[in-house]
């Protein structure tokens, strides 16, 4: 897991890659990967996930 993954961003970054894995859409700026998030209000907001397909690991502190 990423230290900065779930931190959110209300617009995405010039010059995001976007792309599809399992039907699911990323964003991919650098090494960086976003999911759009819809909230119940209808805000879209950016959230920084882990690499698609990439296997969720706890990092220890």
């Amino acid at each position: 897991m990423r230290r900065d993954q779930g931190a959110q961003v209300d617009k995405l970054p010039d010059g995001v890659t976007e792309l599809e894995e399992d039907g699911q859409k990323y964003y991919q700026f650098d090494s960086v990967f976003f999911e759009e998030v819809e909230t119940e209000g209808g805000d879209v907001f950016y959230e920084v996930v882990g690499s698609p397909g990439e296997e969720d690991v706890e990092l220890e502190d």
